[in-house]
């Protein structure tokens, strides 16, 4: 576990992905020397649950603490983990119409599903998840988000956002909200360009905000959005803006905890990768976060990244407290035929 102590004190503020299934000479010594404070598994590094382990056991390896390992595990279109060796996870907008038809019923199938999905995690040695997303869509918004959203109404969204911190807390998962202070309104795809989000604050208040404002005071991780709200900042996107993180995110929304960057080779920034980390940090990212596997561009960042801030280890204690420490026994079988019973009777047996 973390101790603030010279070991975690040379930790970089970064999380770093692979390149493949297992690691090269290259990428161990990288590691070793740049100590980051975890890593990110894609697809590209998923071959089986054995294989997987093992990657999982040599980063650890590589660096000089307890590191943290994360995955994008949300569900339908977006889960690392899948057919054959892991389950068909549903999106979180199934769960959303399941809770607006039968709210105990949502509650229910969603706790089921983060459950197991919370298992599937901590049988491979991963221990925090990119999830949930507590964006709310709308009818004219990009496509990125989606059913990944639980609805396009803030009720639905509001009441089920700590339900799943929660729940994911309670089997021993770090959860990771997103994306902070909101991607729901968004027009165009942030991996592909820069959304700018013109909307009233009043609206950004009632709406978009509202989630994560209502689980602020959760020990989680918060990423932020790679996007533009003009209505704080006109030029800079939240993860490069001094405004929106301070104004708003740990302003207005109030949260408390670890704020990491999006993806920092997402194309919504521009610029070196060392002046995108920097102008992460230096708006008020605790953490950058870089997903390509890409050497080079991984050195680049490492040369120029601080260590963990004193804040930012007191937020990792924090989470020490619950990381890969369960606090419920999970029956797999029983949960999986439960779920697909509560699934079945709402119509969505394709993801039985």
């Amino acid at each position: 576990m973390y101790q603030i102590n010279d070991n975690s004190i040379l930790t970089k503020a970064c999380v770093f992905g692979c390149s493949g299934y297992e690691l090269t000479n290259e990428e161990e010594d990288f590691f070793s020397s740049s100590n980051p404070l975890g890593f990110i598994i894609f697809s590209r590094n998923i071959k089986s649950p054995n294989q997987l382990i093992e990657l999982i056991t040599s980063l650890r390896s590589c660096v000089k603490h307890n590191s943290f390992i994360f995955i994008d595990q949300e569900g339908g279109s977006v889960q690392r983990l899948s057919q054959p060796h892991w389950r068909k996870c549903p999106p979180f907008g199934v769960f959303g119409k399941i809770y607006e038809k039968d709210n105990i019923s949502g509650i229910r199938s969603l706790e089921l599903n983060l459950h197991l999905i919370a298992l599937e995690l901590m049988e491979l040695g991963i221990d925090v998840n990119c999830s949930p997303c507590l964006d709310i869509p709308r009818d004219r918004s990009s496509k990125i988000i989606d059913d990944r959203a639980f609805s396009q109404n803030k009720d639905t969204v509001v009441s089920l956002a700590r339900y799943s911190c929660l729940n994911f807390m309670d089997s021993g998962i770090v959860p990771v909200i997103k994306h902070i202070p909101g991607h729901g309104a968004c027009l165009v795809d942030s991996h592909k360009e820069l959304p700018v989000v013109n909307i009233s604050m009043s609206q950004l208040r009632d709406i978009d905000f509202m989630p994560f404002k209502s689980v602020s005071d959760l020990p989680v991780l918060a990423m932020t959005a790679h996007a533009v709200y003009p209505v704080v900042d006109e030029e800079n996107a939240a993860t490069i803006s001094k405004d929106v993180i301070k104004k708003i995110i740990r302003g207005y929304i109030n949260f408390k905890g670890l704020i990491i960057s999006d993806d920092i080779c997402m194309d919504a920034l521009k610029g070196s990768y060392s002046d995108r980390a920097i102008s992460s940090i230096k708006a008020g990212c605790d953490i950058v976060l870089h997903c390509s596997g890409d050497m080079h561009q991984m050195e680049e960042i490492a040369s120029v990244i601080p260590t963990l801030s004193q804040e930012a280890l007191k937020s990792i204690k924090q989470l020490d407290n619950y990381r890969g420490k369960a606090k419920i026994e999970i029956d797999k079988e029983s949960l999986v035929s439960e779920l697909s019973n509560i699934l079945d009777n709402f119509g969505f047996y394709k993801f039985i």
